[in-house]
């Protein structure tokens, strides 16, 4: 009963063993938070602290994301995300995103005015972690066009009809840009949903009841 027993929990520590390396070693990150310091030290050229771990039970085993903060981005939440891939960590973050926010705002603005009268603009970011090679060289025409970045935003115009919104989501398909943004007229009670994301052929328009 007792060499039954032994060879039962040989087993299961077996078993448990070869999962942990199919899923990627996820316990071969140690002190991830220290990691995501001294990365986003020696990217930036400033001072980082961690804030926190993060994620949820969708993250894959062999990643672990931390959340940062500095003092040129105050106030902000800034995703670290490291994955461990055969003995080797690659990292991704998003700092770029708050660093080039007001300037996209702005930039979405100047085409956004040619189209709709009083336009509202908020820039929402997406929180998906640019790769390690978007730096503070890159410059903000190669980060707002670059194939996978994607623009997430929401309008609220005075009015506007579907020709309008076609011109205006082809003005941004022509500079270069991936977008998914949502339109509301302040003057019906319905808006628009505008997307042209990477693979896509053309734009896609759709409308949507706004109540």
């Amino acid at each position: 009963m007792k060499q039954a027993s032994k060879f039962s929990y040989r087993y299961i520590v077996t078993v448990l063993l070869c999962a942990m390396v199919m899923l990627g070693g996820s316990g071969c990150i140690k002190n991830p938070s220290a990691l995501a310091v001294k990365y986003m030290e020696n990217k930036y050229g400033e001072k980082f602290e961690s804030i926190r771990s993060t994620g949820s039970h969708l993250t894959p085993a062999n990643q672990r994301r931390e959340l940062v903060s500095c003092e040129s981005l105050p106030g902000k939440n800034i995703l670290v995300v490291i994955t461990s891939e055969g003995g080797v960590d690659t990292y991704a973050d998003n700092y770029m995103e708050y660093y080039f926010e007001s300037q996209t705002a702005d930039y979405l603005d100047q085409i956004a005015c040619v189209y709709f009268d009083d336009a509202t603009i908020r820039v929402q970011l997406s929180g998906i972690p640019k790769p390690d090679n978007v730096t503070l060289s890159t410059t903000f025409n190669d980060y707002i066009t670059s194939s996978d970045h994607v623009l997430w935003a929401h309008l609220t115009v005075v009015s506007c009809d579907e020709s309008d919104v076609r011109a205006f989501a082809n003005a941004l398909r022509l500079e270069g840009i991936h977008f998914w943004i949502r339109i509301k007229s302040l003057s019906e009670t319905e808006g628009y949903l505008i997307t042209y994301l990477n693979g896509d052929d053309d734009i896609n328009i759709e409308r949507y009841y706004t109540g």
